[in-house]
C-alpha cells in the first residue's frame, strides 16, 4: 500500500482521483454540516436503515466507494439524492486507507466528517434528540477536534441461528441485545503511539471476543475475574497521571493468560474535525497526527449478525481483500463449521433501549457538561 500511495502521490490531484476511482471527472461538492465516507461493497440489504438513521441523526451528505459491488447496491445509491456515489475497482487491501485520505483531503479538510461502515449505527451523545451537528457544536466548544467511539456487537434473541432480515426494515429492532461485562479499556504502547498517537486507549471484549476469538494459554481465576471487573472496566474513568497507566498495564500483565491473544480492537475514531494530511492505520481505528479527543464518547452498534453472516464470510474469503487474506472471516467460517448451532446470544445481554443502557455499561461517556446541555434543551 505505501508504495501505491507514493505512485499516486506524484501524480496531480485529477489523476490521482482517476487513478483510485472509477471516474473520468472529479466531482465539484458544497459543504454540508456533516459528510459521512462510507466503503462498501455489496451492502443493499443494509443501506436503506443504515442511510436512514444517519439521515435522522443530521448527516447531510454520504460519500460512498463502491468497490465493486455485483448487487442491487449501484442501483439502490443512484436513487439517493444525498448520496455521492465513487464507484472503484481497485483492490480493497491496497485500497482502503487511499479511497478514505483522498476523499476527506479532497473536500473535508476543516470540517467534520464521520467515517463509519454500512454494517454499523452511529449512537452519539444527545441520540436520538440532539443531531450530530449539534453534537459537534459540543465538541467545539470543549475544543475537541474527535470523538472516541466503541464497537457495540448487536444481535437478535434467539437460541441459535441467524434470524432473517428484511431490507429496509430496523436493525436496532432486528438485533436489540449486546454483551455486558465483557469490555475492557487498555492504555496503548509507545511504540504503537509514535505510529499514530490518537486515541491513547483502546476498548476490546465484546460477542465478537466471546464467540471467536477464546484462545487463552489458562482459564480465568479468581483473581482475573478481580482485575477485569476493576482495573481494565470500560466505565472506569483514565486519571492523567502515570499511575492509572501504570496500573492497567500491570492489570494487563497479570491477566494476558486468561485473555485471548490477538483480540479484535473494539473501538474507533470515527467522527473528527479532518485535517489534510491527516492518516488513518488499521481501518479506522487509530490516527495520526495527535487529535483532542473529548470526554464524551459515542458508540457505533455493530450489526454483523444477521442472516447473510455466513456468506458474506464465505465472500470475503474468497476475495482474500481484509487483513491477513481474511483471516477474520476464516475465523468465522472454522467457528460455524465447527458449531452448526452457533449463536451471539449471551445469558448476560441486556437489550439497548437508547443512550442510558451504554452509559451503564461503560461503552458511551457523556460529561456532565454535555448532560446538561441535553437537559437544558429538553426543558
Amino acid at each position: 500500500m505505501e508504495a501505491e500511495t507514493e505512485r499516486l502521490a506524484r501524480l496531480s490531484p485529477t489523476d490521482r482521483f482517476r487513478a483510485a476511482f472509477d471516474l473520468d471527472t472529479v466531482p465539484v461538492l458544497e459543504e454540508r454540516a456533516v459528510t459521512a465516507v462510507v466503503l462498501a461493497h455489496n451492502e443493499a440489504i443494509r443501506f436503506p436503515d443504515f442511510l436512514d438513521h444517519h439521515r435522522r441523526a443530521g448527516v447531510g451528505r454520504f460519500i460512498v466507494v463502491d468497490n465493486a459491488s455485483t448487487d442491487a447496491t449501484a442501483d439502490y445509491l443512484a436513487t439517493q439524492p444525498d448520496v455521492v456515489r465513487l464507484p472503484s475497482s481497485r483492490p480493497y487491501r491496497l485500497y482502503k486507507s487511499i479511497w478514505r485520505h483522498l476523499i476527506a483531503d479532497a473536500y473535508l479538510d476543516g470540517r467534520w466528517a464521520l467515517f463509519v461502515d454500512v454494517d454499523e449505527l452511529t449512537i452519539h451523545p444527545g441520540w436520538p434528540d440532539r443531531s450530530l451537528p449539534w453534537f459537534c457544536e459540543r465538541l467545539d466548544r470543549q475544543g475537541a477536534d474527535a470523538a472516541f467511539a466503541t464497537m457495540v456487537d448487536m444481535y437478535p434473541a434467539q437460541a441459535a441461528g441467524p434470524a432473517p432480515y428484511r431490507p429496509g426494515s430496523s436493525l436496532i429492532a432486528h438485533s436489540p441485545w449486546f454483551d455486558t461485562g465483557n469490555y475492557r479499556l487498555v492504555y496503548r504502547r509507545a511504540r504503537d503511539m509514535a505510529i499514530a498517537p490518537t486515541p491513547p486507549f483502546m476498548v476490546y471484549g465484546g460477542a465478537r471476543e466471546r464467540l471467536f476469538h477464546p484462545g487463552r494459554s489458562r482459564a480465568p481465576t479468581a483473581l482475573d475475574r478481580l482485575i477485569l471487573r476493576g482495573l481494565l472496566r470500560t466505565d472506569r474513568h483514565l486519571s492523567p497521571g502515570w499511575l492509572d497507566r501504570r496500573c492497567r498495564r500491570l492489570a494487563l500483565d497479570v491477566t494476558r493468560g486468561a485473555l485471548p491473544q490477538r483480540p479484535p480492537t473494539m473501538s474507533k475514531v470515527p467522527l473528527l474535525r479532518w485535517r489534510a494530511g491527516s492518516r488513518f492505520t488499521s481501518g479506522v481505528h487509530y490516527l495520526s497526527p495527535r487529535y483532542a479527543l473529548s470526554e464524551d464518547w459515542a458508540a457505533l452498534l455493530h450489526f454483523k449478525y444477521l442472516d447473510d453472516f455466513r456468506e458474506r464470510a464465505e465472500e470475503a474469503v474468497r476475495r482474500g481483500q481484509h487483513a491477513g487474506g481474511a483471516a477474520e472471516y476464516k475465523r468465522y467460517l472454522a467457528s460455524l463449521e465447527a458449531s452448526s448451532d452457533l449463536s451471539p446470544w449471551s445469558v448476560r445481554a441486556r437489550r439497548f433501549t437508547g443512550t442510558d443502557d451504554l452509559v451503564a455499561e461503560g461503552l458511551m461517556r457523556i460529561s456532565r457538561e454535555t448532560a446538561a446541555a441535553i437537559g437544558e434543551m429538553a426543558d
